[in-house]
C-alpha cells in the first residue's frame, strides 16, 4: 500500500500546512514502508507500538510524526533519549520544525526549565537519567504524560542505562493505564521485539527493508582482496605494503609489523579510493588517539577550500581556551577531514557532525561513541578493528557493529537504483577472518536481556521505590512492582531477585539509616528520601556521612578535602571513566603523598579519586584547559564531563548535609565550591557570579576582575565602553553580560529598568546622564531634566519650558500659542509610591486650559486603585520608565511626532515602558 504525505492531512492526522512544510523539508512525497506499517498498526490512533527496522529506514520519522501528532492533539508528550547530545539534537529539531505549532522544552542534567515553560510545553525531550530523577521527585506534570516515545529501545540491554530506562517506562505506565508508548530501535532481535510488545501491550513493526541497499564486505590481507556480500571483488594491496612484502614475504611482514598498523595502511588506501569517487567515508577507530592519528596522516586536500576555512575558523572560535586537541582538529578540518570522539567538547562534536552532513567534510574517523543514536549516514563505513580497547579490550557486540555498519548508505540517494552503501571490516590473517570477522557480516541481533538485577543499579532502584512510591511498603510490594518490569515479564519467577532485594535492605539500606523497619513495614528515613531523590548510589552514604563529620570538625575546610569528598563517591568512580594508565600511577601517588594531609581519610584511597581530585583542583584554581589536558593526559571533553559529574555529586552532598542538619556555614562553603567548580574560578572571582551566567567564561571573568570590576554591581554600573575596553573583552560580550546580570539578579523593578535603559542609551551613543538623572534626581533637579527630555522628544516643532511661579505645574509644552500640556513633576526621595493627592496636583495646570493635564514621576509605584480618579480628572500619568522608553524609541527613529503626541491622550493610564513598547508593536 502506498501512502503519500498529503494523505496525512486528507485523513486528518496532521494539518495541511504542516504536511506541506514536512514535504518541503524532507523533499519526499511518499512515506516509506515502515512509516506506512506504523500508521496501519494505529500509531496515529493512540496504539502503543514497537518499531524495529534497520538504521536510516525511517523509524525516527515515525517517532517524530507520532510525537508531533500527539502534541498537536493537546497531549503532553515525552520523548526519551539516552544521551544529552541526542536530547539537544531532538529538542533543536522540534523547536525549529514545529515551534510555530506547539511549544517544546528539554530536560538534561544541566537543563531544567522553569515550571511555567513546562506547563506550556506540549512536547518534552529528556534523557533517561533526568526523567528518572524527576519521577523520584514526584514532579506533578509527569502525571499528564499521555504519549511516550523511547528512542534506542535496545538500551534496556545496557548495564549502565538499561535499568534506568526500564524503571522510567514501568513507573510511567503504572501511573497511566492509557499511556501510548512508541519504542524505536534499529537493532532488536525479532524475539525481543515480540517480548517488548507483549510487555507493553503494543503492536509492532518488524522489517528488514532499507531505502538503500547495505553491502557488507571484508578485506583479506592474506588474499589481498576486497570481497562484498553482493559477490563483487577487487584485488587490492597498498604500495607501501607491497614493497615490504617483496622484501620480507607476507608471513614475516605480519611478524614485523603491528597488525593494527597494517589495517590503518589498508584503510587509508580504501579511503583514497572512495573519496576519489566523491564518496563520504566514516571510519571507526578503537581509541581516541587512533582516530586523531588516522585522519592527521591522511594525504587529503579539500576542493571546497572556502567552506573548510570557514569551518576551521568556527572550530577555533567555539572555545574560549585553546588546547592541543583544538589545534589538531583545526588542522584536520582545513584538509576536509576530522576526528570525532567523546574527548571533544560538545560544540566541536556537533560542528563536525553538521559539516559532514553538509558534505563539507569528506572523512570522519570516530570512536564507537558516534554510533550511539547520532544521525550521521555515510556512503562508506570502514572499521579499523572489530574490537574496542577502552576501558578494556573486547570485541564489539553484534548490536554495536550493526548500529555502526547500518549507517552506510545515504537515504537521500534512495531513488538511484545503482547507489549502495558499503561497510568494510579488515582482517590481517585467516584466523581473524574466519573466527572473528565473519561472525559480524550478515549477522542478526541477539536477544536483549533486562539488567535490572545488576547489584549497583538494583540497590538504587530498591531505595527509590521504598522512598518515593507510597504503595510500596513491604517486600511483596517490591516484588509486585518488579513483576511489572520487563525483567518480571521475561523471567516470571522472581525468587532469585527476592533474596537480592532482602540482602540490599538488611545489609545496606537499614545499617546506613536509609530505611527502617516498623513491624513488617519498610519505611524510608528523611536521609533515605534525600538520597533517592538526588539519585546517588546508597553505597556512597557512609563515605558522605564520614566526610561531612570530618569537615564539620575542621576549623577551615581545605579545597582538596572538599573535592576529595566528591571524587571518593562511588558514583564518581563509576561514571567519570577516569581510568588511570599505569604510566601515571606513580605520578599521582607521589602528588597524593605530598598533599595527603589535605585529603579526607574516608576509606581506601583510589587512584581514580586522587586523579579526579587533582584535575578539579587545577580547574578551580584557573589552570588553563590546555595545561590541564597536558598535565593529566585527558581531553577537553573529559574536563566537561568531570565538571558535570562533580556538580551533581556536590549538589547531592549539600542536600544530604541539609537533611542531616549540618551547620549552615558548611553548606555555604559547599555552595561557594559549587560555583567555583561550575565556572572554574578562584574564590576571589565569586563576586562576579551571584547568578548563573552564560555570557562569560572564566577567562573573561579574570580579565574583568583584573580591570577593577570586581563585583556584579560594579559591572552593572560601569560604562559599557569602560567594561569592554578596560576588561579587554568583546563589546558584544560586555553588552550580553550587563543585560544578563540586570535580568537575573534580584534587583528592585525600577532599578532594573534604570540599568537596562542606561545600557541601551549607552549602546546608542546618546545622553546617558539625562537617563540616569531622570531616574535618580529629585526636586527642582528632576524638573530640569524632565524639561530636557521633553525638548528632546518634541524637537523644534513644539516649545517646551518651565513655570517660574509657585502654585503652577513645573513644565509646559506649547503648540503655537496654545498650551498642549502642563506637567506636574513628582520625584520623591523616600516615598516608594505616589499617592492620589500628588496625582491631583496636575490639576493646577487647568487655569492654562491645556489640551492635556499630566504628571511625571520617578516614584517606584503608582497605585492602580488611584487610576479611575486620575481618569475622571482627565490626568495623564507618565512614569519615568515610559519617558525614557519614548526617548530611546525616538533615538531609534521608531516614533513620529504624532506617536508621541498620541500618548498624551491616554487619560487615567500609566505611560510606562511596557505600554510604550506595546504601542510600538501595535503600530508595526
Amino acid at each position: 500500500m502506498s501512502f503519500k504525505l498529503q494523505d496525512l492531512w486528507e485523513k486528518q492526522y496532521l494539518p495541511k500546512e504542516l504536511v506541506e512544510e514536512i514535504t518541503k523539508r524532507h523533499k519526499v512525497s511518499e512515506l516509506w514502508p515502515v512509516q506506512v506499517k506504523a500508521i496501519e498498526k494505529g500509531v496515529f490512533d493512540g496504539n502503543s507500538i514497537i518499531v524495529s527496522v534497520p538504521t536510516a529506514s525511517g523509524k525516527t520519522f515515525v517517532g517524530e510524526l507520532a510525537a508531533a501528532k500527539s502534541a498537536l492533539d493537546g497531549k503532553k508528550t515525552l520523548y526519551l533519549v539516552p544521551l544529552k547530545a541526542l536530547a539537544e539534537e531532538k529538542f533543536s529539531m522540534f523547536k525549529e520544525n514545529y515551534g510555530k505549532w506547539f511549544a517544546s522544552c528539554i530536560f538534561t542534567r544541566d537543563h531544567s526549565p522553569p515550571e511555567s515553560i513546562v506547563e506550556n510545553s506540549k512536547l518534552i525531550v529528556g534523557t533517561y537519567e533526568k526523567i528518572d530523577l524527576l519521577i523520584r521527585n514526584n514532579v506533578h506534570w509527569l502525571n499528564d504524560i499521555q504519549t511516550l516515545v523511547v528512542d534506542e529501545m535496545q538500551m534496556i540491554d545496557d548495564k549502565g542505562r538499561g535499568p534506568t530506562l526500564e524503571m522510567v517506562i514501568t513507573r510511567l505506565k503504572r501511573d497511566n493505564d492509557d499511556l501510548q508508548i512508541i519504542g524505536l530501535s534499529a537493532t532488536l532481535h525479532k524475539e525481543s521485539v515480540k517480548e517488548l510488545s507483549e510487555w507493553l501491550n503494543a503492536e509492532y513493526v518488524l522489517d528488514e527493508w532499507r531505502p538503500v541497499e547495505l553491502v557488507e564486505g571484508k578485506y583479506s590481507f592474506i588474499d589481498e582482496e576486497l570481497i562484498f556480500t553482493d559477490d563483487t571483488k577487487r584485488n587490492l594491496l597498498p604500495e607501501s605494503l607491497k614493497t615490504i612484502i617483496q622484501h620480507f614475504g607476507k608471513e614475516k611482514t605480519l611478524a614485523l609489523l603491528d597488525h593494527q598498523k597494517i589495517k590503518e595502511i589498508i584503510a587509508e588506501e580504501l579511503v583514497k579510493i572512495f573519496v576519489e569517487k566523491n564518496k563520504q567515508v566514516l571510519v571507526f577507530a578503537t581509541t581516541r588517539k587512533q582516530a586523531e592519528k588516522f585522519v592527521s596522516n591522511l594525504d587529503f586536500h579539500s576542493r571546497d577550500t572556502g567552506s573548510v576555512e570557514e569551518l576551521a575558523t568556527k572550530v577555533v572560535d567555539a572555545v574560549s581556551e585553546s588546547t592541543k586537541t583544538t589545534k589538531k582538529l583545526e588542522k584536520c578540518v582545513r584538509k576536509g577531514v576530522a576526528f570525532h570522539h567523546a574527548g571533544l567538547k560538545l560544540k566541536h562534536r556537533t560542528m563536525i557532525e553538521k559539516a559532514f552532513e553538509d558534505a563539507i567534510l569528506k572523512v570522519i574517523c570516530a570512536t564507537p561513541t558516534l554510533a550511539m543514536g547520532v544521525n550521521l549516514p555515510a556512503d562508506v563505513i570502514i572499521f579499523l578493528d572489530h574490537a574496542r580497547r577502552y576501558p578494556k579490550k573486547e570485541d564489539l557486540k553484534i548490536i554495536e557493529y550493526q548500529n555502526m555498519a547500518g549507517r552506510a548508505g545515504r537515504p537521500s540517494f534512495h531513488r538511484d537504483p545503482m547507489y549502495k552503501g558499503y561497510s568494510i571490516l579488515i582482517a590481517t590473517d585467516k584466523s581473524e577472518e574466519r573466527g572473528e570477522i565473519d561472525k559480524y557480516i550478515g549477522s542478526r541481533p541477539k536477544k536483549i536481556i533486562s539488567k535490572m538485577n545488576v547489584a549497583p543499579t538494583l540497590r538504587g532502584i530498591i531505595l527509590s521505590l521504598i522512598a518515593t512510591v507510597d504503595e510500596i511498603q513491604t517486600f511483596n510490594d517490591i516484588l509486585s512492582f518488579a513483576g511489572d518490569t520487563f525483567f518480571g515479564h521475561t523471567y516470571g519467577d522472581l525468587s532469585n531477585i527476592k533474596s537480592k532485594i532482602r540482602e540490599i535492605v538488611d545489609d545496606l539500606l537499614v545499617p546506613t539509616d536509609l530505611v527502617s523497619y516498623e513491624n513488617d513495614t519498610l519505611k524510608s528515613t528523611k536521609l533515605g528520601k534525600a538520597i533517592a531523590k538526588v539519585g546517588l548510589d546508597p553505597y556512597s552514604v557512609p563515605t558522605i556521612k564520614k566526610g561531612l563529620e570530618i569537615l564539620k570538625r575542621a576549623k577551615e575546610v581545605p579545597e582538596l578535602s572538599l573535592l576529595h569528598l566528591i571524587t571518593s563517591n562511588i558514583d564518581f568512580q563509576r561514571f567519570s571513566y577516569l581510568y588511570v594508565p599505569s604510566r601515571l600511577e606513580n605520578i599521582y601517588l607521589e602528588k597524593f603523598r605530598n598533599k595527603q594531609d589535605k585529603f579526607l581519610s574516608v576509606g581506601e584511597e583510589d587512584l581514580v579519586s586522587i586523579r579526579g581530585t587533582f584535575i578539579l583542583y587545577d580547574w578551580i584554581n584557573e589552570v588553563s584547559e590546555g595545561r590541564i589536558t597536558e598535565n593529566h593526559s585527558i581531553y577537553p571533553g573529559d574536563i566537561d564531563r568531570i565538571i558535570d559529574l562533580a556538580l551533581w555529586i556536590l549538589e547531592s552532598i549539600m542536600t544530604v548535609a541539609d537533611e542531616l542538619n549540618f551547620e549552615e556555614s558548611l553548606i555555604k562553603t559547599m555552595e561557594k565550591m559549587r560555583i567555583r567548580v561550575k565556572y572554574g574560578i578562584n574564590e576571589e572571582l565569586l563576586g562576579l557570579f551571584p547568578v548563573n551566567l552564560i555570557s562569560i567564561g572564566r577567562k573573561q571573568a579574570r580579565k574583568i576582575y583584573d580591570a577593577g570590576f570586581k563585583t556584579a554591581n560594579g559591572v552593572i554600573t560601569a560604562r559599557l565602553s569602560d567594561l569592554y575596553q578596560k576588561g579587554r573583552i568583546r563589546r558584544e560580550t560586555a553588552r550580553k553580560l550587563k543585560y544578563e546580570l540586570i535580568n537575573k539578579m534580584e534587583i528592585e523593578s525600577i532599578k532594573q529598568k534604570k540599568w537596562k535603559h542606561i545600557l541601551i542609551t549607552d549602546e546608542l551613543g546618546r545622553n546617558v546622564n539625562l537617563v540616569r538623572e531622570l531616574y535618580e534626581s529629585s526636586g527642582e533637579r528632576y524638573s530640569h531634566y524632565l524639561e530636557d527630555a521633553f525638548k528632546t522628544l518634541f524637537g523644534v516643532t513644539m516649545e517646551v519650558g518651565r513655570f517660574k511661579q509657585n502654585g503652577n505645574p513645573d513644565v509646559w509644552v506649547k503648540e503655537g500659542d496654545s498650551y498642549f500640556a502642563t506637567i506636574e513633576c513628582y520625584a520623591p526621595t523616600i516615598s516608594k509610591s505616589i499617592d492620589l493627592s500628588k496625582i491631583l496636583e496636575a490639576c493646577k495646570g487647568s487655569k492654562y486650559n491645556p489640551l492635556h493635564l499630566c504628571i511625571c514621576t520617578n516614584a517606584r509605584n503608582i497605585p492602580t486603585e488611584d487610576l479611575p480618579n486620575a481618569k475622571a480628572n482627565k490626568i495623564v500619568i507618565f512614569h519615568v520608565s515610559g519617558i525614557v522608553e519614548l526617548l530611546i524609541q525616538k533615538w531609534k527613529e521608531k516614533l513620529t511626532l504624532k506617536d508621541i503626541k498620541n500618548t498624551f491622550s491616554m487619560k487615567g493610564a500609566v505611560i510606562d515602558d511596557s505600554l510604550v513598547k506595546n504601542l510600538i508593536n501595535k503600530a508595526k
